[in-house]
């Protein structure tokens, strides 16, 4: 067996490159496997977006890995040599105990990629929690390809390299040692090469990468805790007195900085359900681009728009799930601060008050209800102790015996089931409530658990509007139980995407491209005693305005630290808004038409005029094009300022200084910390996988968000 030994008939280079050649076998046949399973099972052609003379190129990392693996064989019957044989048996141990793991891991991740499209990396192996659960996880995935797999890369892969090995001793080409290495680097080290220029963005749903190499690629180190006094100094001594601003800049188009309300309200009639009294509902549905929420495919939100505010140029404040909620429910920024919120605020409660705090001191009753995993990126401790009662994410449901749908959670009417039994206990209580639904669907892959899809599932947009009518039939039977419960008209519904998703066009996913499709989201505000009829406004508003427009909808006070603005004020403060993509680097400011936005690697900057569904380039000889200067600085000076106010309000322990009813900004990098990166890769289709429960399949979560 090359692999542990030498071949008494063969040479140490032909064992070494005969242990490759074997272990390249087992690789290939990993990926027909999980190309035929995508095929056959899933409907899937992950080889659909690979140009034709790119098909051969997906082997590229696999060449690569065998070779390294032949060069670290060779090397180890070197050092074997050198110690004249003493180490012989060690080193045949180490070869062995790298073979096994080699076949256990690829086979693994051939699972992760089987379930959810991408190979398993460190991100997932840390959402797992603990051996337990990774142990439960991969058990409750074990099955006949797997199986094959496993037992032909231990037992076939060892019994076919020394046959390798004995045929290339026989060889009568390349013949010299050196010629041998050297076609064997120049083929897999090209491929590799050619594979990264030419199928670089194109997702395969893991079948053009190599477990182990993806793994390194995509390793990051541990978040670590921040000093954040010494780092607030720091911004300190950069800024100076700037970093005191109580709120970002005010548009520099609209005259007087002020804005009026756009759309008609007025006060419920008298006998009708006074707003102190309205519950509040509140659905925050993933990866949703408001030019996707159309009747055809999500007829529930439209009907909800069409008793209620809809706001027609709402954007977001970044193309990531856990910041951008963070805005929706904080009315504030929550940047790249080079760890997590977590470590940053020391494990301790978060300081800036919530949206939820705010309700439950008014005497709401308060609910959370994910359909996917709360633990996932930390989601749940924006909520921890922050004015939420009742959480319950994919892992409790789970718990109670609820199936696990697919990788990324339960079934979206799982979810609605169990926020529906808690609204009817709060009903029979007498008692006024908060519950904040957060989907899953339509996040990538774009499943879809309904019996009968409106589009065909060809192509990425079509499977992403079969996922979006998924989750807006969950809505359905939600509105279905608040009306016969009759609360429909006792209970404002708001609804909001967290982010856009890029699938018009490829590759797909979010925090790829500065559109209009990446950075609108649908925002409606419903309810028919508040809104008989729907209105539309077209002010530019983004995630900030939500908690203080809910807030005044509710006949509450909104808290001085958010730095949203009330919609339903007859003057409203134009200011600018910022909005990171993340992947892609680039930051966008928002003011009132206009998207300023800066590539943060190059420093390139563009000026767009915002349309209804697209961005146009402002031309060069446009007199607006004088506020590109202003734009760059009050953008690179809001970077430093959002991260301050982070880093101020951890070391003071006290909440946010500021508030007024000032505009949000957004994330640019800071040279002060060295962020690390995000825990979603900055690939195409990011998929993240969150922690599960005990007995249920951790590895089998995907996401990113």
């Amino acid at each position: 067996m090359a692999w542990f030994r030498r071949g008494q008939k063969s040479g140490r280079d032909e064992c070494a490159i005969a242990s490759a050649i074997a272990i390249f076998s087992f690789l290939l046949l990993g990926k027909l496997c999980l190309l035929l399973w995508n095929l056959a099972f899933k409907g899937r052609r992950p080889l659909a977006d690979v140009p034709w003379d790119g098909l051969l190129l997906i082997v590229g990392t696999d060449l690569l890995l065998c070779f390294c693996l032949a060069a670290a064989v060779l090397l180890s019957y070197r050092i074997a040599a050198l110690f004249n044989g003493r180490l012989e048996v060690p080193m045949r141990v180490v070869r062995g105990l790298a073979f096994v793991a080699l076949v256990v891991f690829s086979v693994v991740s051939f699972q992760v990629a089987r379930i959810y499209g991408d190979m398993l990396d460190v991100e997932l192996l840390r959402s797992g929690d603990d051996i337990t659960v990774l142990r439960h996880s991969i058990w409750a995935y074990v099955g006949p390809m797997p199986l094959l797999l496993m037992l032909y890369g231990l037992l076939c892969v060892p019994a076919l390299a020394p046959l390798i090995a004995r045929r290339l001793e026989r060889r009568t080409w390349l013949r010299p040692r050196l010629a041998l290495w050297g076609a064997a680097l120049v083929l897999c080290v090209g491929m590799a090469a050619l594979q990264r220029a030419r199928l670089r963005g194109i997702d395969t749903f893991g079948v053009k990468d190599n477990a182990v190499v993806f793994f390194v690629k995509e390793y990051k180190p541990p978040f670590r805790p921040v000093d954040a006094p010494k780092l607030e100094a720091a911004l300190r001594e950069r800024r100076g007195h700037s970093l005191d601003r109580q709120r970002p800049p005010a548009s520099l188009v609209v005259p007087g900085g002020v804005l009026r309300r756009d759309f008609a309200f007025t006060a419920p009639p008298a006998g009708a359900a006074a707003a102190a009294d309205l519950n509040l509902i509140v659905i925050q549905v993933e990866s949703t681009g408001a030019p996707h929420v159309t009747r055809d495919v999500a007829p529930n939100l439209v009907a909800l728009a069409d008793r209620g505010l809809s706001l027609r140029r709402h954007v977001t404040t970044t193309t990531l799930t856990p910041r951008a909620t963070f805005g929706l429910y904080y009315s504030d920024y929550l940047v790249d601060v080079g760890t997590t919120p977590r470590l940053l605020y020391g494990g301790k409660t978060l300081p800036q008050p919530a949206l939820a705090e705010v309700l439950r001191a008014h005497g709401y009753r308060t609910g959370l209800f994910h359909t996917g995993f709360l633990d996932y990126l930390d989601i749940r401790y924006l909520f921890d102790k922050k004015g939420i009662e009742h959480a319950v994410g994919a892992r409790e449901m789970l718990a109670q015996g609820a199936p696990l749908a697919y990788s990324a959670g339960v079934r979206e009417e799982q979810t609605v089931e169990e926020m529906t039994r808690w609204i009817a206990e709060r009903k029979r209580n007498g008692e006024k409530f908060y519950a904040n639904y957060l989907t899953e669907c339509p996040h990538h892959p774009y499943v879809s658990n309904a019996e009968h899809k409106p589009f065909p599932d060809d192509s990425w947009l079509n499977r992403y509007r079969n996922s979006l009518h998924y989750t807006d039939q969950a809505v359905g039977k939600l509105i279905d139980f608040l009306r016969a419960e009759q609360l429909l008209e006792r209970t404002l519904i708001v609804v909001v995407g967290d982010h856009g998703e890029t699938v018009s066009t490829y590759p797909v996913g979010h925090g790829l491209r500065v559109s209009v499709e990446e950075t609108r989201t649908p925002a409606i505000f419903s309810n028919p005693v508040l809104f008989p009829q729907g209105v539309q406004s077209v002010l530019h508003t983004s995630h900030l305005d939500v908690a203080p427009t809910i807030a005044a909808l509710l006949g509450l006070s909104a808290p001085p630290q958010w730095l949203g603005r009330d919609l339903l004020a007859e003057r409203i403060p134009a200011v600018m808004q910022y909005v990171v993509i993340t992947h892609c680097r680039k930051m966008a400011v928002v003011d009132n038409g206009l998207m300023f936005v800066l590539d943060r690697s190059s420093g390139a900057t563009e000026l767009l005029e915002i349309g209804e569904s697209d961005l146009t380039p402002v031309p060069p000889g446009d007199p607006r094009q004088k506020l590109v200067r202003q734009y760059r600085q009050e953008t690179e000076w809001f970077g430093d300022w959002a991260l301050w106010r982070h880093l101020h309000s951890a070391g003071s322990g006290s909440g946010m200084d500021g508030g007024g009813d000032g505009g949000g900004g957004g994330g640019a990098r800071v040279d002060v910390v060295k962020a690390s990166t995000s825990t979603d890769a900055a690939k195409p289709a990011a998929h993240r996988a969150p922690a599960a429960a005990p007995g249920a399949p951790a590895l089998a979560a995907p996401v990113a968000r």
